[in-house]
């Protein structure tokens, strides 16, 4: 076996070895604020989401500075922190809603999830609080997410969205995008704001599993699109996706000659 060989395998052992360590740490930090989330059903509803967003930022920097992790964040300047958005977001790991959910720069926020996540033994709990959740193979419970999207939007509370639709397995920089962010955008008139996260999938990536890699995640925030009731949907889809695509390539591109990934 060549050096090369064996510094690759060593290496791979090493990742593996962190995926088992980031895991521990995941769930045992978890438990640890899992108390303070509790407080929500205390609150009134108007605070509920800027309570639990502010307890899973303390969660986040604390797994992300025990498993050797860095989160940088571009492009707050473009955003007003008490005004609702709708956040189109690309998506390759595990880890993008773990960084994006907290760290979104606006007072409260909600993802579109599948439902089957909310499934998921101790970790549904904070899922179903953070999430709205839809069955795509089913039409009421599609109607009934957008619904309860519009309603947060009405609330002040902003909206994330991946509008790849699922996470991007492929090895390209994005999948085409669907129609439903966009859709809604133009239903209540709302302003989308693209975000593109860099480096999630070297930390945590979709294959090989069990593996993870400590790095700089970065959240960079594009400049903000206006949409009204007459702005053309497959342009607006369009504009969003090249300038996301744009920015994720350029970004990918050099942070992996920085990195010498």
């Amino acid at each position: 076996m060549t050096g090369i060989n064996l510094r690759l395998l060593r290496r791979n052992s090493i990742n593996r070895l962190m995926f088992i360590w980031s895991f521990v740490i995941f769930i045992s930090t978890y438990i640890f604020f899992l108390p303070l989330m509790f407080r929500v059903f205390f609150l009134d509803k108007k605070d509920r989401d800027a309570w639990l967003k502010k307890v899973c930022q303390y969660w986040i920097k604390l797994f992300l500075l025990l498993t050797g992790c860095r989160f940088v964040i571009r492009g707050q300047e473009y955003l007003q922190e008490d005004k609702a958005y709708i956040f189109t977001i690309n998506h390759n790991s595990f880890m993008d809603i773990v960084v994006s959910y907290p760290f979104l720069p606006c007072r409260a926020n909600k993802f579109l999830s599948k439902d089957s996540l909310e499934k998921l033994p101790l970790l549904g709990f904070i899922i179903g609080l953070a999430t709205i959740s839809i069955n795509r193979k089913d039409k009421i419970s599609k109607a009934t997410s957008i619904l309860k999207l519009k309603r947060c939007l009405m609330d002040g509370v902003s909206v994330a969205i991946f509008p790849e639709g699922t996470r991007n397995r492929s090895g390209l920089g994005m999948l085409p995008f669907q129609n439903g962010a966009f859709l809604l955008a133009k239903e209540t008139e709302m302003t989308i704001v693209p975000v593109v996260l860099v480096n999630t999938q070297h930390i945590l990536p979709v294959e090989p599993p069990c593996f993870f890699q400590p790095g700089t995640i970065e959240l960079h925030i594009l400049e903000p699109v206006a949409v009204t009731p007459h702005t053309n949907l497959s342009e607006l889809r369009t504009q969003v996706f090249n300038s996301m695509k744009q920015c994720y390539d350029d970004h990918t591109l050099t942070f992996v000659n920085n990195h010498n990934l």
